[in-house]
């Protein structure tokens, strides 16, 4: 009978470390949670804050919107009353001198002397005509 007090060491022994492992088991549990929650608020904060994005984007598309159709309804006035050329929507506005369409330059870009009267030619000053460079020549 040496064997019963042998077999019970041993059954101590492995219920011993089964209960280190289930205590290492719940430690690893209870720190997988607080990361799930930490995940979960993370998760819920950049929801908040796409929910803002998407309703800032609406709203400043609709006010862009609103401004390209002032924009329109300026143009339109402007060429009504003769002040811009309709033929150029897209470009910088003119202003008129003396009966003929001056081009206002614009400071905000560096291609500021590109206009869609361009095409038609470019004046100097004194009216000259001034010439188009192509650049350097090779």
């Amino acid at each position: 009978m040496p064997e019963i007090p042998v077999e019970i060491r041993k059954l101590r022994h492995e219920l011993s470390e089964e209960h280190e492992r289930v205590a290492s088991l719940t430690s690893q549990l209870a720190t997988n949670s607080h990361v799930v929650a930490a995940f979960e608020q993370s998760l819920a904060n950049m929801t908040n804050r796409l929910a803002h994005l998407t309703a800032t984007s609406e709203r400043k598309d609709h006010e862009l919107s609103e401004l390209r159709r002032t924009i329109d309804r300026l143009r339109q006035s402007g060429a009504d009353a003769g002040l811009v050329s309709p033929s150029c929507d897209n470009g910088p506005q003119q202003q008129q001198h003396g009966g003929s369409l001056s081009r206002q330059m614009s400071v905000d870009s560096a291609a500021s002397d590109v206009s869609c009267s361009e095409d038609e030619g470019s004046s100097t000053v004194d009216g000259s005509r001034k010439k188009k460079h192509k650049g350097p020549k090779r």
